[in-house]
């Protein structure tokens, strides 16, 4: 616990419902995935642009490991974990965190159904 508390950390939310990368919408007959799926790179977009806005850019990315805890406020129909995980560390990569191999942990990532506000929360330890 003491060693948590010393780490520094980052906390921030992206607003709006998550988008997925690999979703099955996204996928041509065979299984292949589609190019471009534009609600995920419109939803990339933003969030990205949410980022940069809520950090100093001086300080990013992280070239250190870092722990990565996501309250994912959705609507709808349950996203899986792996979706959340992958679409989440896609869209921040070169942002918050230089490669995906730097998260040591997604714990104490949550699902919550939240139809009125969805929207990420995430804290990043380091």
């Amino acid at each position: 616990m003491a060693n948590r508390l010393c780490k520094r950390s980052l906390e921030f939310t992206v607003p709006g419902a998550i988008q997925f990368k690999n979703s099955p919408e996204n996928e041509a007959p065979g299984g292949t995935l589609k190019g471009n799926d534009k609600s995920y790179q419109k939803w990339k977009t933003a969030a990205r642009i949410w980022a940069y806005y809520s950090i100093e850019l001086r300080q990013y990315p992280l070239n250190s490991s870092c722990e990565v805890e996501a309250r994912i406020y959705y609507s709808g129909k349950r996203p899986t974990f792996s979706e959340c995980i992958e679409s989440i560390g896609d869209c921040l990569q070169g942002i918050l965190w230089s490669d995906l191999k730097q998260i040591a942990s997604w714990g104490g990532t949550k699902l919550i159904k939240d139809h009125v506000n969805p929207r990420i929360e995430l804290v990043i330890r380091w």
